[in-house]
Order: C-alpha cells, then sequence, then structure tokens
C-alpha cells in the first residue's frame, strides 16, 4: 500500500542513517467483528457481507474474480507479539495467510452460510479502482511461518465469526425497531383510552 510503502521509504533510510534497529509488519486484509466503520472503500468484504445478511444484491468487479489474502484480527495481534519477541532486528515481515483467496468463493461461501436471497452481479472496475488497486494481490508470508508463526484462522472460521456477529445485529436492530413501533402504538392509542374511562361506562335507561 501507499502507507506502507512511505513508511519503508522515509523510516528505513533514518533507521540505517542513525544506527536505530526496527521491524516493519506489513499486513494483508483485516477482518474482525469490532469494525464499525465498515464501507464499499474501507473494508469491502465485510460491507458485502453485510449486505448479504440484510438480503440485498452484491456488486462485484471482474465478478469476483480477483484474488485476495484475508486474515482475522486475532491472528494480527498474536503474529505481531510473536516476531516482537521471536524475530532478529530490521526486518520487514509480511502479516497475513499467504493464501491466495478467491473473492467470489468468499462471496458465494457466505450467502450459502447465511441462506441470503442476495445475487452476484458484476461491475466493471472504475478508472480510480483500476489507478489504485491491483487485481491480484496476496502476500508472501514465508518469513512469518520461519520465525514460527502460522494463522490460527481460516476464511471460513472468519465468515462464521462475521456472519454470526452480523446477524445478532440484525436481529438486534428489528428487535428495538418492534419495541419503538409498539410504544408509539401504545403512545397513539393511550389518549383514546382515557378519554373513554372519564366519560365512565354508559347507564342504562331502563328504555
Amino acid at each position: 500500500s501507499f502507507h506502507v510503502t512511505g513508511v519503508q521509504t522515509c523510516a528505513l533510510p533514518i533507521c540505517e542513517t542513525y544506527n536505530i534497529k526496527y521491524r516493519i509488519f506489513r499486513l494483508a486484509n483485516v477482518l474482525g467483528e469490532g469494525d464499525k466503520k465498515i464501507s464499499k472503500k474501507k473494508n469491502a468484504l465485510q460491507f458485502l457481507i453485510k449486505q448479504i445478511v440484510e438480503n440485498k444484491d452484491v456488486e462485484l468487479y471482474y465478478g469476483g474474480n480477483v484474488l485476495r489474502d484475508y486474515i482475522y484480527v486475532d491472528d494480527v495481534c498474536q503474529a505481531i507479539h510473536h516476531c516482537m519477541e521471536n524475530s532478529s532486528f530490521n526486518e520487514i515481515i509480511n502479516i497475513g495467510s499467504g493464501k491466495p483467496y478467491l473473492f467470489l468463493n468468499i462471496i458465494k461461501s457466505a450467502i450459502r452460510k447465511s441462506k441470503s436471497k442476495s445475487k452476484i452481479i458484476e461491475i466493471q472496475p472504475t478508472h480510480f479502482h483500476n489507478v489504485v488497486q491491483v487485481k491480484n494481490s496476496y502476500l508472501d508470508t514465508t518469513k512469518l511461518k520461519n520465525f514460527g508463526y502460522n494463522c490460527k484462522y481460516g476464511i471460513e472460521e472468519i465468515l462464521d465469526k462475521l456472519l454470526a456477529n452480523l446477524e445478532a445485529d440484525v436481529k438486534y436492530l428489528k428487535s428495538n425497531y418492534l419495541s419503538h413501533e409498539i410504544a408509539s402504538l401504545r403512545e397513539a392509542t393511550e389518549p383514546n383510552r382515557i378519554a373513554k374511562k372519564e366519560e365512565g361506562p354508559e347507564v342504562p335507561t331502563g328504555k
């Protein structure tokens, strides 16, 4: 990414000039339930999984025929900690699964697991996307494995966690919406109920 390239370009000469020890960690696409700011441009996979849970159609560049490397947030934390304890200094270490996952297969799996009615729609990438993104991207994690760390979560396990979390959120929102509707209905009917109570019961006239 631009950020990692910038760090390497700026930080490495400083570290080498002043003999500062360093470790640079390059991360794959990180997934986790705690990300509340997902969008089409930030964490697109989780954004699409949310649409799948909501039974919305999903639009995929190249029909999803692209390769990506995904890693669970817990693995990121544990891998970095492991490398801080076990790797040598002055290293650039890739933190990822090292597996080229086909994006289309991930989406199909999410639809199947969630029993969603979502349909996959192929769209052409924008000019901006073509400029800033490569079609296929995954990391060489040989160095990470040589330092003794292997990821604990595969993509299917990550999907299970994300789907369970999103499905719970949807149920919570529906429950809150239903409670709000019931409360609104009660508020709307309360004046009529009070008015009838104040009028009192009808008194038979004997006619």
